[in-house]
């Protein structure tokens, strides 16, 4: 299947005679209503610069894509779900999650090695504050262990929290942390010195 078999050419003309964003799109209107595809061209009008007006559709190097929505393109939009299916647009969805994980192969698969030693630094530090236990991880994900009788992994997270390092209590006796593009070296190294002062200030608690 060919764009031509889908694009009228009565809809498109080059160039406009248009010398204004407003007059353009007016004539862009105008070329649908007169093929027909849309049935009312000032309620699609109004739609399209009522979107406009709420954020520009210019994609920048000249390009824009004008749109808007209302009843008077109901039978082009039925047309266009039928070709957006033909060309398995219908699996956008899976498309997006695909995209996102093709971004992470191509742009974050070499620079993982650093999370998973901020990770081992990070339990490191955690085991020296002798509150907590870690066995050393494999990914970037640490699982700490809660050692001092009468403290819960919650009053740890909620500890942490307090010196804005963010964990997750998984149980009654274990917390979880994760390391990942946003947290650098330094960032740990001070979320490390937090698990100290928090170890310490609790352990004196449970004594």
């Amino acid at each position: 299947m060919r764009l031509t078999e889908i694009l009228k050419p009565a809809n498109i003309k080059i160039p406009l005679e248009a010398k204004t964003k407003t007059e353009a799109i007016s004539e862009l209107v105008n070329l649908l209503a007169a093929s027909g595809d849309v049935t009312d061209g000032k309620k699609v009008l109004d739609a399209v610069l009522e979107r406009e007006a709420t954020r520009t559709t210019g994609i920048g190097n000249g390009l824009a894509i004008p749109h808007g929505k209302c009843a008077g393109t109901k039978d082009l939009v039925e047309r266009a779900r039928f070709f957006r299916k033909q060309f398995g647009g219908q699996m956008r969805q899976a498309g997006v999650l695909a995209a996102a994980a093709l971004h992470g192969v191509e742009r974050h698969w070499p620079r993982m090695a650093e999370d998973h030693a901020n990770a081992k630094l990070l339990a490191g530090m955690i085991n020296e504050g002798g509150l907590l236990r870690c066995t050393p991880p494999q990914t970037n994900i640490v699982i700490a262990e809660v050692t001092a009788p009468g403290v819960t992994a919650a009053r740890v997270a909620a500890a942490l929290a307090e010196h804005d390092v963010h964990v997750l209590a998984i149980s009654d006796r274990q917390i979880r942390a994760v390391t990942h593009l946003d947290v650098s070296a330094e960032q740990v190294r001070r979320a490390g010195e937090a698990f100290a002062r928090v170890a310490a200030a609790l352990q004196a608690e449970a004594a």
